[in-house]
């Protein structure tokens, strides 16, 4: 079977839209967030946008936009998702600030 005979339609689940695609004979996945996540990375606060995932053996990306507009790409090992504020505990990370 070639690459071509896979149907590479959206995923439609739980009102959540997944996009596949087939690379290297691997399926890779890619989920854009419908509300953006605050999360800390190497180069300060920003929301990541969209989550990307390679499969079990490559490390997953995240697509961060910071603040200030600058967009890059980090490894799941590269950035911190921060809590709640409101669920009672407080920031469970400590907040960089704007």
């Amino acid at each position: 079977m070639g690459a071509s005979s896979y149907s590479l339609k959206p995923f439609i689940k739980a009102k959540k839209v997944c996009r596949y695609a087939l690379t290297a004979k691997r399926l890779t996945m890619i989920h854009e967030f419908r509300t953006p996540i605050a999360v800390k990375t190497p180069h300060g606060d920003g929301d990541a946008l969209l989550f990307i995932d390679y499969g079990l053996n490559v490390n997953s990306v995240w697509v961060v936009r910071l603040h200030g507009g600058e967009v890059k790409h980090y490894y799941s090992d590269q950035i911190q998702i921060y809590g709640n504020p409101m669920d009672e505990r407080g920031w469970d990370i400590k907040h960089d600030g704007l």
